[in-house]
């Protein structure tokens, strides 16, 4: 997987979002928890989507997932 290639949204309701930036354009959506130093996605019919150990910055506004294929920097936006 590109660097990229996913853009995901985690609110602070617990949901999460997810959209593919190639051409198929994938979406995804469910909720979301943190166990411990586990981010933990889930579906929204319930499955289990991933669970990941990411490094988390000091100041909490970033982390880094690298996982299997996936290398992937997350960043706060706000609005």
């Amino acid at each position: 997987m590109k660097h990229g290639s996913m853009e995901f949204t985690f609110s602070p309701d617990g949901n999460w979002n997810m959209v593919a930036n190639d051409q198929s354009g994938t979406k995804k959506a469910g909720s979301y928890e943190i166990r411990k130093e586990r981010l933990v996605l889930k579906n929204a019919d319930g499955s289990l989507y991933q669970d990941w150990r990411p490094d988390f910055s000091s100041d909490g506004q970033s982390f880094v997932v690298e996982e299997k294929q996936l290398i992937e920097t997350f960043a706060r936006v706000t609005n």
